[in-house]
């Protein structure tokens, strides 16, 4: 159990986010295992416990598990911002290796429609999380050292969700 997304999940649901739990450990999906299997431990961890979790204005949400195995019935798909990005690249093949490369690489934890297409991704490879928005979804900064931290900064009210 990771004290931190307790915490959070509390925090979340005393200001009205929507909050539900998977009734026991849910098993992870495929594409964490295949695309992302270097994804921090306490994501994982989120998305085994955190059936759904959205913000009480419904324009800001986390992927969890039914995002992720295609079974959510979610208007934007847990890739949306990726497939928005491949299809801008259209024909310019090095254009789309550059967004295949980042999005393998990013794996999307947060989608907003607040003010515009904006996401929070964990960088795999060193665990930070970013922020990205339209119309450059790779052009993104770093806004946490981890997911843990990603969470405390909202609590605290460094992010605004």
């Amino acid at each position: 159990m990771d004290d931190t997304i307790e915490a959070f999940l509390a925090w979340a649901e005393a200001r009205r986010w929507s909050v539900r739990r998977h009734p026991s450990d849910a098993v992870l999906p495929a594409v964490i295992l295949s695309r992302y299997p270097q994804a921090p431990e306490s994501y994982r961890w989120f998305l085994r416990t955190v059936a759904l979790l959205v913000t009480p204005d419904e324009a800001g949400w986390f992927n969890c598990k039914a995002d992720f195995d295609g079974a959510s019935d979610a208007a934007f798909k847990w890739n949306e911002l990726e497939t928005m990005s491949l299809q801008a690249a259209a024909d310019d093949e090095s254009w789309t290796r550059s967004v295949m490369r980042f999005w393998d690489t990013h794996l999307p934890i947060v989608l907003s429609v607040k003010g515009g297409y904006a996401f929070y991704a964990i960088d795999v490879g060193n665990g930070a999380v970013v922020r990205g928005d339209e119309p450059e979804f790779e052009e993104v900064g770093v806004v946490a050292a981890s997911f843990p931290e990603f969470l405390t900064f909202i609590m605290a009210g460094q992010i605004k969700m």
